[in-house]
């Protein structure tokens, strides 16, 4: 999948936290294109269905080209952290999509002292997860909300030290499968950029 534009992020979180008006507009910077793209991502049948990429076109302001397309080989969506809020201004969220762009994790924060692990995308499903951070293991619960699954995680909390050191996050089932893997590089900086919006 190859991507026009700085849109390389998922948001489901922002249906989540009550942004019904995240369509509204067409986003010009790339947070809320980012933004825009979960959303698509949340309300289609996935992201090989024709509504996705339409829905990218018109809602999002991004060009979609579909790779088979293309007779190059296509190349491979650069994923970063980004920090940015909703379009309300109440939820503040630092985050990352992997660089197949199915999977997503975010940290988001509010003045009234939410603070949580965000999920989405990808075959997870709710309940305790195993957090490896650089190896190091942390039990999170998360739970199902609007499309995304939730863990409380304060910002004093073990494993959110861990995240703002480590330069890797994985994620496993009871089984001990390995369900996602993020770079955590740049990780810290968003996140401190979210929590000033919500001090």
């Amino acid at each position: 999948m190859m991507w026009r534009g700085y849109a390389t992020g998922a948001l489901a979180l922002l249906g989540a936290m009550g942004c019904t008006a995240a369509f509204a507009q067409v986003p010009t910077d790339a947070a809320g294109q980012r933004a825009c793209a979960a959303l698509c991502l949340s309300t289609s049948p996935g992201p090989t269905s024709p509504e996705y990429p339409y829905c990218l076109q018109v809602k999002c302001g991004v060009y979609y080209e579909d790779p088979s397309a293309n007779s190059a080989a296509p190349t491979r969506a650069r994923a970063g952290w980004g920090a940015g809020v909703t379009a309300d201004g109440t939820v503040h969220y630092a985050g990352l999509s992997d660089e197949s762009l199915t999977q997503s994790i975010y940290y988001i924060c509010d003045k009234a002292g939410a603070s949580s692990i965000s999920l989405s995308g990808g075959d997870v499903q709710p309940g305790i997860l195993a957090v490896s951070i650089d190896l190091e293991r942390y039990q999170l619960d998360f739970q199902a909300k609007d499309g995304a699954l939730y863990a409380y995680a304060p910002m004093d909390s073990a494993v959110m030290v861990a995240l703002m050191r480590g330069s890797r996050l994985e994620l496993y089932n009871e089984a001990r499968e390995l369900l996602a893997g993020f770079s955590l590089r740049g990780a810290s900086r968003a996140i401190q950029e979210a929590r000033q919006g919500c001090q």
